[in-house]
């Protein structure tokens, strides 16, 4: 990270700590609450640091969302409500870490699966 602002360490830590997988409007929405005269066009510019960087996820979609959580796992978003839930499956990853070298063409560092269908309530 360049430089280490309160304004980084602000959106840091509400991404780190929230299980919500916020769009660049809620995260701008809740960090103004503690800085209220942060930008929405910082905040966006801030995210999109932050992902270039590998310290969060964006997760495409409709609008995307950004995930803080730092622990290994995939995501599950209903086609239908558009919910988007934390999949944590070692054998899972296990196995998808045991398969980086499927890749001819170079070496595999990270990968992200995103699954899709329909939520328990929309089913």
């Amino acid at each position: 990270m360049k430089r280490l602002t309160n304004q980084k360490i602000t959106i840091l830590d509400f991404l780190r700590g929230t299980k919500i997988h916020p769009t660049a409007e809620e995260v701008y929405l809740n960090v103004q609450k503690n800085l209220p005269r942060i930008s929405q066009a910082t905040v966006y510019r801030i995210l999109d640091e932050f992902v270039k960087e590998n310290l969060i996820k964006s997760i495409p979609g409709k609008k995307t969302r950004f995930d803080g959580n730092d622990i290994v796992h995939q995501h599950f978003i209903c086609k239908k409500c558009g919910k988007l839930t934390d999949i944590y499956d070692g054998a899972l990853d296990k196995y998808l870490n045991k398969k980086k070298n499927l890749v001819a063409d170079g070496t595999v560092d990270d990968f992200e699966i995103t699954f899709y269908g329909r939520c328990k309530k929309c089913s």
